[in-house]
């Protein structure tokens, strides 16, 4: 399965010691509706993990039993829904960065480092209340069940990058801002069993 996920607004990288734990979750609730979608036109996402000849006598799980089955992932009022879970399958990821700065100059690459780790983080379903900051927010309406790409970003086993210039400001905005982006993700997942249905 291939699709790609977008993302326009500040990104800041995150370290040890600015986890950016409440910006990732911003990003996060930006990049749930776009799975939620997905899901809505693709379902076969329901299905578990089984042979195709299963599957031909399963019929997916109705959307409003999501939020049940999504309880496996509950943190505080948050019951997430990973498109990706563990020994399901891997990820590849190939994002294309538009960022303020003239064509040709290369990120510092430590920088361009930090900033994806906060993106591959916003990716995934929170491990804890840790990863929501202080504390955990009470779901909007509409984020039960709270759609994620991944139970784990150890499931990326492949990334690559292209960074160009960002030619007009973010939504909301009337000048391009040094944090701003513009981000273009393509999702590719790859099966660990042959015949998965889900994918």
């Amino acid at each position: 399965m291939r699709f790609r996920l977008s993302y326009s607004g500040p990104l800041f990288g995150a370290t040890q010691k600015h986890p950016r734990a409440k910006h990732k979750h911003a990003i996060r609730k930006a990049l749930h509706p776009q799975l939620r979608e997905l899901w809505n036109n693709y379902p076969q996402l329901d299905l578990q993990p089984i042979t195709l000849a299963q599957a031909a006598k399963i019929k997916p799980a109705p959307h409003a039993h999501r939020a049940e089955f999504a309880d496996r992932w509950a943190i505080g009022e948050f019951r997430f829904m990973p498109v990706v879970r563990n020994g399901e399958a891997t990820v590849g990821v190939d994002v294309l960065f538009l960022r303020p700065g003239a064509p040709g100059v290369v990120m510092n690459h430590g920088d361009l480092d930090n900033r994806l780790a906060t993106i591959f983080d916003a990716l995934k379903v929170p491990k804890s209340v840790n990863e929501f900051g202080r504390a955990v927010p009470v779901p909007d309406a509409g984020e039960v069940p709270f759609y994620c790409l991944l139970e784990d970003d150890k499931l990326i086993t492949r990334v690559g990058v292209d960074t160009d210039i960002l030619l007009e400001p973010v939504e909301g905005k009337a000048e391009i801002e040094t944090n701003d982006v513009r981000l273009i993700i393509a999702i590719d997942i790859h099966p660990l069993s042959i015949g998965n249905p889900r994918f």
